[in-house]
């Protein structure tokens, strides 16, 4: 083997090992619903969480992928609207964006979710190493982590979740 393919290899290798070893985004198996605040500032009592689902989408407003998947999470939440036992929430990463640039996103775009203030992105997440955009997590009425899914949401991942919360 010559020293070129062998320093390829080592490199690839390299590559595989620390991109799994620094991969850590993890989810937090319990919803921890208390002090949830919205952009505005605002409040969620957590008395408005109780006893529903609650679907919780990671986005940015830099996210390329984030902004395609708008319109399928709009679609979603309407697809429940008959549904009051259901919550949909999005949380920017709070490392790159603020209240101030989702409200200046949502002045151009609509993405019909409660939008939650970022610095209570770590309710749901764990952040250390990579991050993996967007991600969606539902929660059953129990505060109980019961579907994930990094990156964005195709159709069979849609018709996944729709079944999970159609069959609860």
């Amino acid at each position: 083997m010559t020293l070129t393919k062998k320093l390829f290899s080592f490199i690839v290798i390299l590559f595989l090992f620390i991109s799994k070893s620094s991969y850590s985004q993890k989810v937090n198996k319990q919803f921890n619903f208390e002090n949830l605040t919205n952009i505005n500032g605002g409040k969620i009592p957590s008395s408005e969480l109780d006893g529903k689902y609650r679907i919780v989408h990671l986005w940015g407003t830099w996210c390329a992928p984030c902004i395609k998947e708008i319109p399928t999470l709009n679609d979603l939440k309407n697809s429940f609207n008959d549904r009051d036992d259901i919550v949909f929430l999005a949380v920017a990463y709070s490392k790159l964006d603020d209240n101030e640039k989702i409200k200046t996103f949502l002045k151009k775009k609509s993405f019909d979710f409660i939008h939650l203030s970022p610095s209570t992105d770590s309710n749901f997440f764990s952040f250390t190493g990579s991050v993996s955009f967007p991600m969606t997590v539902v929660y059953d009425k129990n505060g109980k982590l019961i579907f994930t899914h990094k990156s964005e949401l195709n159709s069979k991942k849609i018709k996944k979740l729709k079944n999970l919360l159609n069959n609860q």
